[in-house]
């Protein structure tokens, strides 16, 4: 049960065991981390994520004109938290529509069962107005652990990992359970949601069309990636990552691997094409399908 990142010195762990038992509990503390280096007061004069990504672009929270057609949507993006690392990763439905809740994110982000149980999935962290200020630590909700379900064989062939949190997502979190699309023409519109640098939720978006690339530097498999040249609104940080690709139908058909895109010139990312991702390889612990 890893718990999401928690400011101060001290932290109480208290556990409820039922008055008529037939055991006796062991509480094992496997792993405590402590930021000596002051992370939050690194990222942000506030003293915490929020306002740690560009702040030189205006109007891409969530909840600017920009994300009005995607006020359902956003319910599917979570920030993802591992002992610090931090990426973006998406609630996606499955085709029995069960609510199993499957995460997307990227490949470098969790590759590993350990990571899978390591992380923390936060919801809902988002500013409430158009550049607004930092939510209520009540307004949005964490669930921690999961399960590796599948993952590319080795790190550099595809950049997708599909996670299956431990437990169900109550209802007050108001989940969202995002389609995909495998259609691969046609492509009007790119959107991404997610979280830069950890801050409250952002929208960046291309009305161009995408384009088939290859990832620079020949790190994963040819042609396995989306190309967005420009966005018109927003860019991507680190902590985009593993961000959901949306195309004009609001289908997810990518997650984030990376590019040149930051604060001053949102051109040139790659996002890891689900196509690819659902069967390039044909066992299962390796393909989305």
């Amino acid at each position: 049960f890893p718990i999401a990142p928690v400011k101060g010195d001290q932290v109480i762990i208290e556990y409820f065991e039922p008055e008529i038992r037939t055991f006796d509990g062991i509480l094992h503390l496997k792993k405590a981390g402590h930021d000596f280096k002051g992370i939050y007061q690194l990222l942000s004069e506030k003293n915490s994520d929020f306002g740690a990504s560009c702040d030189n672009i205006k109007d891409w929270d969530i909840n600017c004109p920009a994300g009005d057609d995607w006020q359902t949507v956003k319910h599917a993006v979570v920030k993802i938290d591992r002992n610090g690392l931090l990426c973006t990763g998406s609630l996606i439905n499955n085709v029995r529509s069960n609510g199993k809740p499957y995460i997307l994110t990227a490949n470098h982000c969790l590759n590993t069962q350990e990571g899978a149980e390591e992380a923390v999935a936060i919801f809902n962290y988002e500013s409430p107005e158009c550049n607004g200020q930092e939510p209520d630590i009540s307004e949005y909700h964490s669930l921690s652990g999961a399960n590796l379900i599948a993952t590319p064989p080795e790190i550099d062939q595809l950049d997708f990992s599909l996670i299956e949190l431990s437990e169900s997502i109550p209802l007050n979190y108001k989940p969202y359970y995002a389609g995909w699309s495998l259609h691969s023409k046609n492509i009007r519109q790119a959107v991404t949601i997610h979280h830069p640098e950890g801050d409250v939720k952002k929208i960046s978006v291309d009305s161009n069309t995408v384009e088939t690339k290859s990832y620079p530097g020949q790190l994963y498999n040819d042609t396995s990636h989306w190309l967005v040249n420009e966005w018109e609104i927003g860019t991507t940080q680190g902590g985009s990552s593993g961000a959901p690709l949306f195309n004009q139908d609001r289908r997810i058909i990518g997650d984030l691997s990376g590019g040149r895109a930051d604060c001053d010139d949102p051109i040139e990312d790659y996002f890891a094409k689900f196509s690819r991702s659902w069967e390039d390889f044909g066992i299962a612990e390796y393909q989305l399908k």
